[in-house]
């Protein structure tokens, strides 16, 4: 996972990292948590992460399936 161009993609849409926490169902510090790497989104939060961001397959693929993040 590329946690930096996650970030960045926030950052840049302009969405309150609280309100994604919300649409995860995550509080915000776990958002915070896994944002960060200290542990790892799931298959569900990763699926409304791609929702609230409006990202595309190849969006998606690139930000946390990416190579960038090991």
């Amino acid at each position: 996972m590329d946690h930096q161009a996650l970030k960045e993609r926030i950052e840049r849409d302009g969405i309150k990292k609280t309100k994604l926490a919300e649409r995860t169902g995550l509080t915000p510090q776990g958002f915070y948590n896994k944002l960060n790497g200290d542990s790892e989104f799931n298959r569900k939060e990763l699926e409304a992460l791609k929702d609230a961001l409006h990202l595309s397959d190849k969006e998606f693929l690139s930000l946390f399936f990416s190579s960038n993040g090991f």
